[in-house]
């Protein structure tokens, strides 16, 4: 019996950016509900399985998602207790992943809004297709 082999490439079509700030992710969220004036809850945790330690790295996620589906934030955290979610850029405490036919303006106002903020130190939009572990930024 001849073996198929499915081929999977996933789509990368949202926005990143990354901030350095020393306040918890709790607060951040709150910065973002200000800046945004969206609705930002607690998700789930933002689960990646590591098949080499055999175990799973979690990490705290907060989301919005307008009622039309034009835009949906993700934030999250890039450090837990068993290492980081974006290995290649320890210095990024925080990313947000924005998603939706809007993402460009809003992700370059919002930018700019953070960069403003006396509790954020630096605000960076990051290229996802330069990410060797760009996989893990993916939603379920």
């Amino acid at each position: 019996m001849k073996k198929k082999s499915l081929i999977y490439s996933p789509e990368f079509d949202f926005r990143l950016i990354g901030i350095v700030s020393t306040i918890s992710d709790i607060k951040m969220a709150w910065e973002l509900k200000q800046i945004t004036e969206l609705e930002i809850v607690r998700g789930e945790y933002h689960e990646i399985y590591l098949e080499k330690a055999a175990e799973s790295q979690l990490f705290n996620r907060f989301e919005a998602i307008e009622n039309n589906d034009s835009l949906s934030i993700y934030f999250l955290g890039n450090k837990s207790p068993s290492g980081y979610l974006v290995e290649e850029l320890k210095n990024i405490d925080f990313f947000i992943i924005i998603k939706g036919f809007e993402q460009q303006e809003f992700a370059d106002d919002l930018q700019k809004q953070l960069k403003g903020k006396p509790t954020i130190q630096a605000v960076f939009n990051i290229d996802i297709q330069t990410l060797s572990s760009k996989q893990k930024l993916l939603m379920a």
